[in-house]
């Protein structure tokens, strides 16, 4: 699993609630472009798009995470799927952990 989608099932996890795409994607964005650790080497790219930011990238593992059980997307909102399985995830940098905690919080 890469690391920028272990980041993903962190995030959800932190926030203890379903979030929508749009917050997952705006806190990702936050999360590159404020934070010190940026999420961590090879995080998402984001382009301006209407809402705000987009990323191509992190839709697609959505999809990903999704079909191995990691989250469940109903509707708009993402959640932890098999949470068995998500809570087997760990990140590998604190400093990036430290930053989620600061961004959820």
């Amino acid at each position: 699993m890469l690391h920028r989608q272990k980041v993903l099932i962190h995030l959800i996890k932190a926030a203890g609630r379903p979030l929508s795409r749009y917050e997952l994607t705006k806190w990702s964005f936050l999360l590159r472009h404020e934070f010190p650790s940026q999420g961590g080497s090879s995080f998402y790219d984001f382009l301006p798009y209407q809402y705000g930011p987009f990323s191509f990238a992190l839709y697609q593992e959505l999809e990903k995470l999704e079909a191995t059980s990691y989250v469940q997307q109903v509707d708009d909102l993402v959640r932890i799927g098999d949470a068995r399985l998500a809570n087997t995830v760990k990140l590998d940098s604190s400093a990036v952990v430290r930053d989620i905690d600061k961004l959820v919080a």
